[in-house]
């Protein structure tokens, strides 16, 4: 059985996007129980009494705040479940980077991919003692910061505005108020890499990242303070089983690379 959380609406608009997935899904033949989050009942209170029920699979619809929210409680449980659950996912956003990589061109599209149940294992990224993410986690400051990264084996320091870091643990950083020309040179002596495509931000892969600086920064999932700096981030290697439309979940790095082409 399919069991659905759905993300509180706000507006008459939003009640319309629930009620047209819930029209999809029903043609589909795959309705399932459907619950919505509220203030009496948040998002992974209904997660947790769903698992307690013995559902196998989980739908969050809505935002990729929403949507982070479902992953993060189901990794948190599923440990002492002994049992893999499988999400699916059906993003409500129209800009939505997961719609993307999930290559679902609509809503119709996204309940269709549920249907055949076809599901792949996906990285997730993990913030040491705070939550999970399947999108990103981000840091931003309104002037130049100066931070210490920690990726595996090497060690530098920076001075930013923006450091994001993806569900892969790729990850990528900048100064928006510095030349690009320095932040080249720079990444380039740290990678010892070629000259990328896109001068103003690299992209760099890890499985641990350990962040600290001159200051406490908050570090924000889907624009909610999950966790301050120093913090140290996992990429949890296929530790989400994901309802894919195709075979495949498209990593972040190859979103990038088509941004650029």
């Amino acid at each position: 059985m399919y069991y659905y959380d759905f993300e509180q609406p706000h507006t008459n608009v939003d009640r319309k996007v629930n009620d047209k997935v819930r029209m999809h899904l029903t043609g589909f033949g795959i309705a399932g129980e459907f619950c919505v989050s509220s203030p009496a009942r948040s998002a992974e209170e209904l997660v947790d009494m769903g698992l307690r029920k013995g559902v196998g699979t989980v739908v969050a619809v809505g935002s990729e705040n929403h949507i982070n929210r479902v992953v993060n409680t189901l990794k948190g449980l599923e440990r002492g479940l002994h049992r893999d659950i499988v999400l699916g996912v059906i993003p409500t956003d129209k800009e939505s980077s997961l719609r993307e990589r999930l290559r679902l061109q609509n809503i119709q599209e996204a309940c269709e991919a549920l249907k055949y149940r076809r599901f792949t294992t996906v990285d997730v990224g993990y913030i040491e003692g705070a939550s999970y993410f399947l999108t990103t986690a981000e840091i931003h400051t309104s002037r130049p910061t100066v931070i210490s990264i920690k990726a595996d084996r090497w060690e530098s320091e920076a001075k930013i505005t923006d450091l994001t870091i993806f569900s892969d643990l790729t990850f990528s950083f900048f100064n928006s108020q510095k030349s690009k020309g320095l932040m080249d040179k720079w990444v380039t002596w740290l990678t010892n890499s070629r000259s990328v495509e896109d001068k103003s931000v690299s992209l760099f892969r890890a499985r641990i990242i350990r962040v600290s600086g001159e200051a406490i920064l908050p570090v924000t999932v889907e624009g909610t303070v999950v966790a301050k700096t120093p913090v140290v981030a996992y990429k949890m290697a296929k530790a989400l089983k994901l309802i894919v439309k195709r075979d495949r979940f498209t990593p972040m790095d190859e979103d990038k690379n088509k941004e650029s082409e």
